[in-house]
């Protein structure tokens, strides 16, 4: 993925009981996550598959950096704090954590 978003195959699609998971760039390639440290708990990312509008809200996390790790791509997201089953949206960005807060 150079460009935009890139969905992780095998993950939920948009709207799906599972985790719909995503990765983007902040720095680069048309910077699509460029706002992302500025994400907060309560905030909403919506989604539009084409046909539907789909509105997710962020959960207040701590922040991980999960360079390899494959719990992205897990049903219910591995070190969320989520169990059951559940619509989930995780967001990844490179370089840096998966969740980050700009302190104030």
């Amino acid at each position: 993925m150079q460009k935009g978003l890139g969905h992780y195959s095998g993950t939920a699609r948009p709207g799906d009981t599972g985790n719909f998971a995503v990765a983007g760039h902040r720095r680069t390639y048309g910077d699509p996550f460029k706002d992302f440290p500025e994400l907060s708990s309560g905030d909403t990312v919506v989604v539009n598959d084409g046909t539907t509008w789909f509105t997710y809200r962020i959960a207040k996390r701590p922040h991980r950096t999960v360079p390899t790790d494959t719990a992205v791509v897990d049903p219910v997201p591995r070190g969320s704090g989520f169990e059951g089953a559940g619509r989930y949206l995780t967001l990844t960005t490179s370089p840096g954590p998966i969740w980050t807060r700009r302190g104030r």
